[in-house]
């Protein structure tokens, strides 16, 4: 697997459960729930849901690094920008 699939396949894990990957990864270790494994997710830390006005739109995985750091950095980047034009 590579960097790219293992992004993706964070995101779309985010995405679904509608929560960052490091709780549902919690979750599953603790066996409060086990469906992500069997559910073909991908409940490693990493990524996020993306939430704006508390709708869950799309979601920002990221393969390396502090994975959910960078990808709360992204959002911040370019949702930040779009704020004070939705605000007028």
């Amino acid at each position: 697997m590579n960097a790219i699939d293992t992004a993706l396949l964070k995101a779309k894990s985010a995405l679904r459960w509608r929560r960052p990957t490091s709780e549902t990864n919690k979750i599953v270790r603790s066996g409060e729930n086990l469906a992500p494994t069997f559910m073909n997710d991908f409940p490693q830390p990493g990524a996020l849901p993306v939430i704006i006005n508390g709708q869950v739109i799309g979601a920002m995985g990221v393969s390396g690094a502090d994975g959910e750091k960078c990808a709360q950095a992204a959002i911040d980047a370019v949702f930040k920008k779009q704020a004070p034009a939705a605000a007028r």
